[in-house]
């Protein structure tokens, strides 16, 4: 299963930099776009599915064969009393970034909402619960400076990552 990670460190207009990865690198000349009903982006004729996330400055976009969540967030350290009162004594003793890039990438992955998920997620001894069962999908986290991104696919061992 082909997976692809694209970010740059440039200033770009997210629908712009995926549909340029989508001409470029998987010659799907004009994409329609579609979204959910929890706004997740999707191609009209789904012959690849992406996710697209951004912080720290970069802009990333994961492209698969499958359904596919991504999540990146900048290591900066930062007080969220709202999202620690949430975690279990087992999550607590995680990296907090590793724990929150994996449970928003799968639910990215899902199409569905935090607001829906998050109550069900758990995440110990880094592997991701849902409703206490382990879930189905391979987390994969690549690192650029002080960013972790984090992918969420079901069956894509490798992924190929590029630097635009």
């Amino acid at each position: 299963m082909k997976l692809d990670l694209f970010y740059t460190v440039s200033q770009v207009k997210s629908s712009d930099f995926v549909t340029e990865i989508l001409r470029k690198y998987f010659g799907i000349e004009e994409p329609v776009y579609r979204r959910n009903e929890h706004g997740k982006p999707y191609l009209a004729d789904n012959r690849v599915y992406f996710n697209l996330s951004h912080s720290g400055g970069i802009t990333a976009v994961a492209i698969c064969e499958e359904e596919v969540g991504l999540d990146i967030q900048s290591e900066q350290k930062r007080e969220c009393p709202s999202l620690l009162n949430r975690l279990t004594d087992a999550e607590r003793k995680e990296d907090f970034y590793s724990l929150w890039t994996a449970k928003e990438a799968y639910v990215k992955l899902r199409g569905s909402s935090l607001a829906a998920d998050l109550p069900s997620l758990e995440y110990k001894d880094g592997t991701l619960y849902h409703d206490k069962k382990k879930v189905p999908c391979r987390i994969l986290r690549h690192r650029v400076g002080d960013v972790l991104f984090c992918v969420c696919v079901s069956h894509a061992e490798t992924m190929t990552i590029r630097e635009l």
